[in-house]
């Protein structure tokens, strides 16, 4: 029946700049007996699975200096070994507290994308003078190295989680001051066994950009252009699926105009797009995308590069109460489909 096993909470006094709620916005990231998350202030905190009891916390923003950005701290932790991998994005001395006050005019301090030991907490490393996003990092195998790779505020970065080190940077972000890069980036196997594909997609300017990514440097496959009006894809917050060398999401910055898309891969042309004024995360599960709206529409369609192939809907707003905003990717495990809203989690039974 969902009953709680137990609960850590902190205090804190974060205030979100533009009046959305307070907290947290990062998915946990759980590790055989502790789990890590990451608050909307900046605090990191490693948690005992079993008992919740606190196993040791960093205050990033203080450790690090950094200035509130738009909506606080929005990325989620991953764990690449013995290392807690973080996007800080932490700037060089300022009396400022927040990204208002120096509208955008930041310089780094080195500490873009951090490594703590999972363990103890203790700083193992930190590079990168880039500031953080909302997009969370992601590491896969090319050829015989590991790649950690980053969306980071000003763009994406590849580095090398191992040798401590930046491979690249790859400028993407909007010329508006008030714009973020919030959705996750894409890893995608490539038909050449010595390199990956890289998918970054933001929603207030410039759209997409697919990366061919080796040991040998990284080339643009495709981007869409500045001044091009119609673009692949605007992602804002959700983070597309990819299938069978096609790409599904969710486009458009706004609920008016938002659209469910499917792009070819090879060079980001638009298959099919279905308008729903309604901003969705979806779900890939077997042949089928769950989408979730921000009200509360759910939907089940099956996954068609030829055409919008819708196979169910259900408005749970008004059967089952769930309230804007409906932000949270669905998620699937052991049977059972979990989705949030304003304040309640739901659980449901798949057949």
């Amino acid at each position: 029946m969902g009953e709680k096993i137990w609960e850590f909470d902190y205090l804190t006094d974060y205030q979100d700049l533009l009046g959305y709620n307070n907290g947290p916005r990062s998915s946990p990231s759980v590790d055989k007996d502790r789990v890590y998350i990451f608050g909307a202030e900046g605090m990191l905190h490693c948690l005992n699975i079993s008992s919740g009891q606190l196993v040791w916390s960093v205050n990033t923003t203080k450790r690090f200096n950094v200035v509130q950005n738009f909506f606080g701290v929005g990325s989620s932790p991953i764990l690449v070994g013995d290392l807690l991998i973080v996007t800080v994005g932490g700037s060089q001395s300022t009396a400022s507290t927040d990204i208002y006050s120096v509208h955008d005019h930041l310089s780094g301090n080195g500490s873009g994308i951090v490594a703590f030991d999972k363990h103890s907490g203790h700083l193992v490393y930190q590079i990168s003078d880039q500031l953080s996003s909302y997009a969370s990092p992601i590491v896969t195998q090319i050829g015989s190295r590991l790649w950690g790779f980053a969306f980071m505020r000003s763009g994406l970065v590849g580095f090398d989680p191992v040798k401590r080190v930046v491979n690249f940077n790859f400028d993407w972000r909007a010329e508006k001051f008030e714009s973020v890069n919030a959705s996750s980036l894409v890893i995608i196997s490539d038909h050449r066994p010595e390199s990956k594909l890289v998918f970054i997609s933001e929603a207030y300017q410039i759209g997409s950009a697919l990366l061919r990514v080796s040991n040998e440097g990284h080339q643009v496959v495709w981007k869409d252009l500045k001044k091009q009006r119609k673009k692949s894809l605007m992602l804002h917050w959700n983070t597309a699926i990819h299938h069978d060398g096609f790409l599904y999401g969710c486009s458009g910055r706004h609920t008016t105009g938002a659209e469910l898309r499917c792009i070819n891969i090879n060079n980001g042309a638009v298959v099919w797009s279905k308008r729903v004024d309604e901003r969705m995360s979806l779900t890939a599960v077997s042949d089928y995308l769950i989408a979730l709206g921000e009200f509360g529409t759910l939907l089940l369609i099956r996954l068609n590069s030829s055409h919008f192939d819708l196979c169910a809907s259900h408005t749970l707003s008004e059967t089952f109460g769930l309230k804007y905003p409906a932000w949270s990717a669905p998620v699937v495990a052991n049977g059972f489909l979990y989705l949030r809203g304003r304040d309640h989690v739901y659980c449901f039974d798949l057949p």
